[in-house]
């Protein structure tokens, strides 16, 4: 009888067990190649006679980003029908919706209200189902709040955690929150925000996204802040840090020249906290019309796409 209660007192304490959140799981990117879409208006453009040279973007993976212009009556449709076109590959997906996104600034938008959000982050999500993927949670959100009103920004990190619940939810999901960049916040400060948004329940955070500052800059920053939250991984968006932020300015992030590719998406990062370097950013793809003739944010700009290709950062 002893015996019999040994055994079904282990049953219990198996079928009961608290998993591993998912800091402490493995590198969501080990064993899995990267899915580069044939359709991307890089790998479009390189088609096209004479243009060659854009084949050094457009045979890089790179993220794909979900925006409030895909109303949630199409997202689940548009989510599924792009890892159904990646297949076996790993997919890194981007949700930027969130209301009052931008503050008002280039590129601005996001959905209209909380409950527009909630409803957008739901069709989402179904549209990933039991797949494996990762994502990527409303790059400049939680460190761009200073604009919004005391009751805005309660908001935001409340339909933040309910991103990262909603996505977290189903274990094959990788989630990342966004945390801005090492010029932006303290560590300790980017710790406390993200904590508010359950940073516990992903599995870690994204820096660098759309922005340039050097690859070691935000590498050291990513583990001040892990060793600030007591766990945790992050991601580096290297797509177009080759060459270093630019000057200080007025709109010095949109669309600065001579700046450069970054190091390819690659895993090998020099450090265990990082899961990987990516092209977060879609090179080539303007950040909005900073500048009289410049495009709007998302469109496809075949002279800055060489720009960053001509000055390019070339790996060891």
């Amino acid at each position: 009888m002893r015996g019999k209660g040994i055994v079904g007192l282990l049953l219990l304490a198996f079928l009961f067990a608290v998993p591993d959140p998912p800091a402490a799981q493995g590198n969501p990117f080990d064993g899995y190649a990267l899915y580069v879409d044939p359709q991307s208006q890089a790998a479009v453009a390189a088609r096209e006679p004479g243009q060659e040279p854009l084949r050094a973007i457009a045979v890089e993976p790179t993220a794909r980003w979900f925006d409030s212009a895909t109303p949630p009556e199409q997202l689940t449709t548009a989510v599924d029908d792009y890892l159904t076109a990646a297949g076996p590959a790993l997919t890194v997906l981007v949700a930027y919706a969130i209301p009052h996104r931008d503050c008002g600034n280039v590129p601005g938008g996001g959905v209209s209200d909380a409950d527009a959000y909630r409803r957008w982050i739901d069709h989402f999500a179904a549209g990933i189902g039991r797949r494996h993927t990762v994502v990527i949670i409303e790059p400049d959100a939680l460190a761009n709040a200073t604009c919004l009103t005391p009751e805005q920004s309660a908001e935001r990190i409340r339909l933040l955690a309910y991103a990262v619940d909603r996505f977290t939810s189903e274990p094959r999901v990788a989630v990342y929150v966004d945390g801005g960049n090492s010029n932006w916040l303290p560590a300790e400060e980017l710790a406390r925000r993200l904590r508010a948004v359950h940073i516990e329940r992903a599995r870690g955070f994204t820096l660098n996204v759309s922005n340039f500052h050097r690859t070691d800059d935000e590498r050291a920053y990513g583990d001040q802040v892990t060793a600030r939250l007591g766990f945790g991984h992050y991601l580096v968006d290297t797509s177009r840090n080759g060459a270093g932020p630019p000057p200080d300015g007025p709109r010095s992030w949109c669309n600065p020249w001579q700046r450069g590719l970054g190091l390819p998406p690659t895993t090998i990062t020099n450090t265990p906290h990082a899961d990987a370097y990516l092209w977060i950013k879609r090179p080539g793809e303007s950040d909005g019309p900073c500048a009289p003739g410049q495009p709007t944010a998302g469109v496809w700009w075949p002279a800055y796409a060489l720009d960053l290709i001509q000055h390019r950062e070339i790996p060891n």
